[in-house]
Order: C-alpha cells, then sequence, then structure tokens
C-alpha cells in the first residue's frame, strides 16, 4: 500500500510508516535504509513535540504537520495510536493532493496497524460458563 502511495502520488519522493518508539514499520520503494531510520526518529520526535503543545494548549491531538525546505516539503500524520506516516515530496508537488491521499492511506492501513487491544501479558482471557 505504502509503495502504490509512493508511486501514484504526484510529487511523493518517498513514504514510511513509523511506530510511535521511531522505528521503521515499512518504506516506500527505493527509501535508503540509513535515510528511513532518520526520517523515522525525526519525524517521531517532532510528532511528539507538536502533540505535547497541543495537550499543553488544551488544542488536541496532531492531526498533519508540515515543513518545507527549498527543494522538499516534509509532511507527517498519526496513524492510529501507535504508528505515523512520514512523506517526502518534491517542492511541485500539490499539498491538498498529496495531504488527501495521506488521509486516504492512514484510513486504509490504521486498523492493520492497531488492532483490536490483547490480553496484557500473563492474562488469559475469560471463557463463557458452560452449564
Amino acid at each position: 500500500m505504502i509503495d502504490q502511495f509512493a508511486r501514484e502520488t504526484h510529487g511523493v519522493t518517498g513514504a514510511l510508516l513509523l511506530a510511535a518508539d521511531g522505528l521503521v514499520i515499512a518504506t516506500s520503494d527505493g527509501f535508503p535504509r540509513d535515510e528511513a531510520d532518520k526520517t523515522a526518529a525525526c519525524a517521531s520526535t517532532l510528532m511528539s513535540t507538536a502533540n505535547a503543545l497541543g495537550t499543553e494548549f488544551a488544542a488536541g491531538e496532531l492531526d498533519m504537520m508540515q515543513f518545507r525546505t527549498p527543494n522538499l516539503h516534509f509532511l507527517f500524520m498519526g496513524v492510529a495510536d501507535r504508528a505515523a506516516l512520514a512523506v517526502l515530496a518534491n517542492k511541485n508537488c500539490s499539498l491538498s493532493v498529496v495531504g488527501n491521499e495521506m488521509r486516504r492511506l492512514v484510513t486504509a492501513v490504521g486498523q492493520r496497524l492497531n488492532p483490536d487491544p490483547r490480553p496484557a501479558p500473563g492474562m488469559q482471557p475469560v471463557a463463557p460458563h458452560s452449564h
């Protein structure tokens, strides 16, 4: 899915899914591993900082974060409760198109990354009583 997103969304040069702790879950084809690791670590830190500010000002959780350099746009969006999507796009992209496609991807993969909670270690699900 992430590969298809990166390939089919005009202007996207790379994308990755990361865990809340900053570890890479998946990348689009051609995203060098060392760059993916650095991007994921930075994205996790930036998103954590933005969420802390949102909490401080009672503004809610981060929806989307974006910054740009002369040649690239960096976009970040939370996925489910414990993951995020980081996207790199060239300066000629349409940010509204990239943002909309990110939202679609986040919706599509969110449930897979945040399945129903499991019992805590050592806890067993309660079996129904039989009579």
